[in-house]
């Protein structure tokens, strides 16, 4: 067995959004199994939601994401955080970088390189100062990695990089100042980094890849784009799973009643609907979709979060007298035996994974898509927000997905919601999706398995960390 004092360190920054979380912390595993030592932080002030994001989605005592930041050192009493920057990060650039500085320092044996994410551009300045590589962990699909580097013509042009899919990039422009600020100053950073590790694989995504790679390695720092997923707990490159546990959340009573009530539905029958941990739809849109997946007649289960609810804090569980709270009235009553609502955390992997579940509404985050395509259920797709965009119409015109459409008010309405359930989960054949979808579902598994695309790329990732000296040694 390889002694512990030989074995390198990569310090692995993220930031605090399940969607975040859960790739990098998939990734410090595989690390993990191949020897090599991680120290792992979160930006934000938020900590506490990330260790119980951590622990209901992992509960693996190995990976902890301490916080470089706590709460009380920049937030007053009772002052709430309502925007997505403070939510994420908080304190400046500079302010990050100088105690993530300091934590390098002290560690021993220092670090080889720092593994962080996109929206920690600020920790470039940590590895420069140190003499180390930084690698981006990309946890976004390889469309809007294309979309960021597009944004500066000096690594790729507009004439080299079309827009695809067609009239989605506007989507990615987000019009808050302060959010906008700090997505491209952190874009503008990826230039910079080693390797790029992006969280798809190359059947899905490899023709944005192959165009990256032609254009951008070499400006002026790049040397590697990698794909390296699916990175969820499911897939193959998962190689520590000895040294996890149930979490609390699974052990909980809640969670044997959704897989009790799964067990007694036919194959292929239940409609899982879920719009993420983060984000939320008006209370009219709520409505349309209860009155749609009322119509349709199929079994559903639905993740329901209450209208407007804030994006800075994932849903709580609530009692069964709140469950009701902007849904039509009567809906849970008339719907009693045939649909099912959890309020809060849901089992999502093992939802998907379930056989009475035939298809998944989703807001196309990247994690959700990955963990559907891994579980071979296809997406009714009803995009949210920036990215996901991108990952719906791209879906749609691979024929993995079908799409909503939205009124001139920008509401689903429920003669769509039925629409698209309909085509998906009883016209299989005449669609054509459920065989795409399949052939994908099997592509993912090879990516991650001995010889795949994603196996090897992380060998070169492992490669380069075990070769890599340190210049603080």
């Amino acid at each position: 067995m390889e002694s512990k004092v030989h074995r390198p360190r990569v310090v692995i920054v993220t930031v605090p959004c399940p969607g975040h979380i859960i790739p990098s912390t998939q990734l410090a595993k595989y690390l993990l199994s191949m020897s090599i030592d991680v120290c792992c932080y979160s930006t934000g002030i938020n900590y506490p939601t990330v260790e119980n994001q951590l622990e209901e989605k992992f509960g693996d005592v190995r990976i902890r994401f301490r916080p470089l930041i706590t709460n009380s050192e920049f937030v007053s009493p009772g002052k709430e955080l309502t925007d997505n920057v403070s939510w994420m990060q908080g304190p400046s650039d500079g302010e990050m970088a100088v105690r993530l500085e300091e934590i390098v320092r002290n560690l021993t044996p220092p670090p080889v390189c720092i593994i962080s994410d996109l929206l920690a551009g600020w920790s470039q300045d940590v590895a420069d100062k140190f003499r180390i590589p930084r690698h981006v962990l990309y946890t976004m699909p390889a469309s809007a990695l294309l979309f960021s580097f597009a944004c500066f013509p000096s690594l790729i042009s507009p004439q080299v990089a079309p827009e695809h899919p067609p009239g989605t990039w506007n989507s990615m422009v987000v019009t808050t100042h302060a959010f906008y600020d700090y997505m491209m100053r952190n874009a503008r950073r990826l230039q910079e980094a080693s390797f790029i590790l992006v969280n798809t694989f190359e059947d899905l995504e490899g023709r944005f890849l192959d165009l990256m790679r032609s254009e951008v390695i070499g400006k002026p720092n790049v040397q590697k784009i990698l794909s390296i997923g699916p990175l969820i707990r499911s897939s193959n490159i998962e190689m520590v799973s000895a040294h996890s546990k149930p979490s609390a959340r699974e052990e909980h009573e809640s969670f044997a009643e959704v897989m009790h009530w799964l067990d007694a539905r036919e194959q292929s029958s239940v409609l899982y609907v879920s719009f993420g941990s983060l984000l939320t739809v008006t209370e009219t849109q709520i409505h349309e979709l209860a009155h749609g997946l009322e119509i349709c007649g199929r079994p559903f289960l639905w993740v329901y979060r209450v209208p407007n609810t804030p994006q800075i804090l994932p849903a709580d569980a609530s009692t069964e007298d709140s469950l009701s709270e902007g849904l039509p009235p009567g809906f849970l009553e008339r719907i009693q035996g045939r649909g099912k609502l959890i309020r809060g955390w849901a089992p999502q992997e093992k939802i998907l994974a379930h056989k009475s579940v035939g298809a998944f509404m989703s807001h196309c985050g990247w994690n959700s898509s990955l963990e559907a395509l891994w579980s071979g259920k296809p997406l009714v797709a009803w995009p949210l927000a920036v990215e996901q965009r991108l990952t719906a119409r791209y879906f749609a015109d691979m024929q993995l997905a079908v799409e909503v459409r939205k009124n001139d008010d920008s509401i689903v309405e429920s003669a769509e919601v039925v629409q698209a359930i309909s085509l998906l989960m009883e016209e299989r054949e005449e669609t054509g999706i459920h065989s795409k979808f399949d052939r994908m579902q099997e592509l993912a598994h090879m990516a991650v398995d001995d010889g795949g695309s994603s196996r090897s790329n992380l060998q070169v990732l492992i490669d380069s960390i075990k070769n890599q000296p340190n210049p603080l040694t």
